[in-house]
């Protein structure tokens, strides 16, 4: 019996996601940033490059240099493309969203030593105050693209804050307002037009956008008509008997109350992206019932109490995520969200797929995914724009 911990995707159900989401109107840019969440960033590019994404988004440069040479042919758009990195962005045909002039003077040079064009996508900062141009300063960068017969500006593109909250919807609509103001500066809009990130596509409708960023909700995790992707499962690999007095884990910190405990390790830690935060409220389920963690959660190992399980053996199926037992609740658990919580799963995790029902190409597998890591993938008066904070 495996004792390795395990997180299958199906991507039947990303499938069915991307499709439910797109039903909206807008196109979709699926956000392979961080890995893809935790999976795998190769296997999702697969996936929705068949399925036609426009765009595949990702935030570094490097993220994009890897689906490059990992055989990727979609459109790559990153996040944040420093000057420093104009060659790389150029050669790998990447699509970077442009912020400052010093970008915009780095890829035209860049461009214009390789002989090639460059799509870039503007972005104005309405508020998230990381990244962007002020909307002051948009006039001048569009005026310095429309001047360059190496650049054109594809898109054209803000982040919201706070879209998920409702108690921040007066900023967020004030966040989109001030983007369309700034869309007054353009005496012909781009291409592409996107604001909104998962919960801004399920929440806002802005009458100019007409391709959304698509992230943790491809993953189908709050949303009723999505389906859930995610499993996550481990093994049992020991169990020890404690006495009551006793004491689990490092420290001595968890002392046994009851006159005897059965005990079970599992071998995922807090560098596996478990963090010992999760051990004060979490669980797992082994044979459909609740087994609690007990004591702190160790770099490569827990400890849960089997007191409720009917006969545990080492080898048994410990699950950590399903449908039973949402990523949402198990985030909970340590005082964050799920993309924390998906983006911090280790290396040592496998990953494995489960491939579009209606197709048997390999999208990814456990066998392959390790031999992918091992060989590493003119301008009208503008409108008044009322200053954000």
């Amino acid at each position: 019996m495996p004792n390795s911990s395990k997180l299958t995707v199906d991507l039947s159900a990303l499938a069915h996601n991307y499709r439910e989401i797109g039903k909206s109107g807008r196109q979709i840019m699926p956000m392979l940033k961080a890995n893809g969440y935790g999976t795998d960033a190769l296997t999702l590019a697969r996936l929705y490059q068949d399925l036609g994404a426009p765009y595949l988004g990702l935030s570094h440069v490097s993220e994009g240099v890897a689906l490059r040479e990992k055989g990727i042919a979609s459109p790559l758009f990153i996040l944040a493309a420093p000057p420093f990195e104009a060659e790389a962005v150029v050669s790998h045909r990447l699509t970077p969203a442009v912020s400052t002039l010093e970008e915009l003077k780095a890829l035209e040079q860049e461009a214009t030593f390789q002989k090639t064009t460059l799509p870039i996508h503007l972005h104005i900062n309405t508020g998230l105050n990381r990244l962007g141009a002020s909307p002051e300063e948009v006039p001048t960068l569009i005026r310095y693209a429309a001047s360059s017969s190496h650049l054109i500006i594809e898109g054209v593109m803000t982040h919201l804050a706070a879209a998920e909250d409702p108690a921040h919807d007066p900023f967020t609509q004030k966040q989109l307002s001030c983007f369309e103001a700034s869309l007054a500066h353009f005496t012909t809009l781009p291409r592409f037009i996107h604001t909104q990130n998962s919960p801004g596509t399920l929440r806002f409708s802005p009458p100019t956008s007409n391709l959304v960023r698509i992230g943790l909700a491809l993953f189908g995790y709050g949303v009723d008509s999505l389906s859930p992707t995610l499993t996550l499962t481990s093994h049992l690999i020991s169990i020890q008997t404690g006495k009551i007095g006793e004491t689990i884990g490092y420290h001595s910190h968890y002392r046994i109350e009851k006159p005897e405990m059965k005990i079970g390790v599992v071998p995922i830690g807090y560098h596996d992206g478990i963090h010992r935060r999760y051990g004060k409220e979490g669980y797992v389920l082994i044979k459909g019932k609740k087994a609690k963690i007990v004591g702190p959660i160790c770099m490569d190992f827990f400890m849960v109490d089997l007191s409720d399980i009917p006969h545990p053996e080492v080898g048994t199926l410990v699950t950590l995520i399903d449908t039973s037992l949402p990523p949402e609740l198990v985030a909970s658990w340590a005082q964050t969200d799920v993309r924390e919580l998906l983006a911090c799963l280790g290396p040592r995790i496998k990953r494995t797929f489960i491939p579009p029902k209606a197709e048997r190409r390999d999208y990814g597998n456990a066998a392959s995914l390790q031999e992918t890591r091992n060989s590493i993938e003119k301008n009208p008066t503008p409108r008044q724009c009322e200053p954000t904070t």
